[in-house]
């Protein structure tokens, strides 16, 4: 038994939640063993001038969706369709389908893909909305029928509603360092000293969510000695790489290759994921000051067809129905903490004391060194 059984049952909703594949149009009563968005939120108090603050409103003042009739269309990372469970809700709670375009993670922030109109996006990140609301991708102003919780409005993207969190993490396989009698690192820039970089694995950092969230991590951690501190790190043998291909070499993941590395930059929910047969324990826990806390958004489309629709979405993904099916799937951490209690999510991947945010006016510097670390690992694979 040990942890391969348990593995093999949690492999699907691995690769679900980390990689990418095809792009691809799903049903809009998806598998309801699907990753719906692949991403967490715990209220936390605000943090001054973060892109990417603790909802504090809860579910209980969210509003009431409208009703209507038709098809809203919705784009989603690749792997992060709703579920049957939450689709059948949509319907029944305010009368509109729901229909599921996925796109890769990286490319959400362009919209539909050619010869597709949405009229909403969802999952994206703060540096995703900005970049979609700079590219006129995303509505000019707020939905009328929800606001935003306090603290998480952007700025720079103003039809941009928080629902939930996922931070990003370093994520380190305990049974791993049990075995090998290791303590963990506990920060960001121990990562860069001793042998750590050896044991650690960071997805592209322009090619992928989790590392464009690294980037941001290290900035607002780091501030002026970030530049070095990277280069300390590849200097120190750290692995980058795709994320499907990081997978593989990750320690807590089921069919791990030999000679793989214990520490993995992943988004916080895979933690929900690595359990040990039983079912009570992860084998996987985010490394103590190396988060950044990382609010989802859903915004309606800057033409949507179908408008009301769009509103109705926004508006019931606040709402508690939706924010418990986001948990119970493993997935991310709802808005009122008491939605994520007797959950994967409310028992293994609560966000950490500590995540750091970047402030809005930033994110567009971190996006710039994201491309240029990617540029500097080329041909490490």
């Amino acid at each position: 038994m040990g942890r391969d059984s348990s593995m093999r049952c949690a492999a699907a909703f691995l690769t679900v939640a980390l990689l990418g594949g095809c792009t691809a149009s799903v049903d809009p009563l998806a598998d309801p063993g699907r990753d719906p968005f692949a991403q967490p939120v715990v209220p936390s108090a605000p943090s001054s001038g973060g892109t990417g603050t603790g909802a504090g409103a809860g579910t209980s003042g969210a509003p009431q969706p409208r009703h209507g009739r038709g098809v809203v269309t919705a784009v989603v990372p690749q792997g992060s369709a709703l579920s049957d469970t939450a689709a059948r809700d949509f319907r029944s709670t305010t009368g509109f389908t729901l229909r599921q375009v996925e796109v890769p993670a990286d490319e959400l922030a362009q919209g539909a893909p050619r010869g597709t109109q949405a009229d909403v996006l969802l999952g994206l990140d703060a540096g995703d909305a900005l970049e979609a609301a700079a590219g006129g991708v995303l509505a000019t102003t707020a939905p009328q029928d929800t606001t935003t919780p306090e603290g998480t409005a952007l700025e720079g993207a103003p039809a941009a509603t928080a629902y939930a969190r996922d931070d990003v993490c370093v994520l380190a396989d305990t049974e791993w360092f049990s075995a090998n009698r290791k303590s963990l690192p506990t920060s960001l820039s121990e990562l860069a000293s001793g042998t750590w970089a050896e044991l650690l694995l960071v997805p592209d950092p322009a090619g992928s969510v989790e590392g464009r969230a690294f980037t941001r991590a290290a900035q607002a951690e780091l501030g002026g000695g970030v530049d070095a501190w990277w280069s300390a790190l590849t200097t120190g043998g750290v692995r980058a790489g795709s994320d499907d291909g990081l997978l593989k070499l990750w320690t807590a993941s089921s069919g791990a290759v030999e000679g793989g590395r214990p520490l993995l930059v992943a988004r916080q929910s895979l933690s929900a994921a690595t359990l040990t047969d039983t079912g009570t324990e992860s084998t996987s826990v985010a490394v103590p000051g190396t988060c950044l806390e990382r609010m989802l958004y859903s915004a309606p489309t800057q033409d949507p067809a179908n408008a009301d629709g769009a509103e109705a979405l926004v508006a019931w993904l606040r709402g508690s129905s939706a924010q418990r099916e986001l948990a119970a799937a493993g997935v991310a951490q709802p808005l009122a903490a008491e939605d994520a209690e007797g959950t994967v999510i409310g028992w293994f991947a609560q966000p950490t004391d500590g995540a750091v945010s970047l402030p809005e006016d930033e994110v567009a510097a971190a996006r710039e060194r994201a491309q240029s670390w990617s540029k500097g690992l080329q041909g490490s694979e």
